[in-house]
């Protein structure tokens, strides 16, 4: 089951790690130190669509700067980050 990032208001933990191709541990803690903007809704973190596209764009954070640097770097140099997460397998 895949779900696109750009419809979604709020994505889960699980969808931001698996674009960006990290743990959900390391979402989790960028969730609870503010390098991602995201809220607790019960014992679950979400991160609104719209600021995490943002905070793509626009990103100060060195650890996400790095993670953004690298994560398509691998087998995929000339691959650009996917805009829906059906791409990502």
């Amino acid at each position: 089951m895949g779900c696109d990032i750009h419809q979604n208001e709020l994505l889960t933990v699980k969808e931001v790690a698996t674009y960006l191709r990290v743990g959900r541990v390391t979402v989790w803690r960028w969730c609870k130190d503010g390098t991602i903007p995201a809220y607790r809704v019960g014992r679950n973190w979400r991160i609104p669509r719209a600021d995490f596209l943002e905070l793509l764009e626009t990103s100060h954070s060195p650890e996400l700067a790095l993670v953004l640097s690298t994560a398509f770097d691998d087998d995929h140099k000339s691959q650009t980050p996917p805009t829906n997460l059906n791409e990502v397998q």
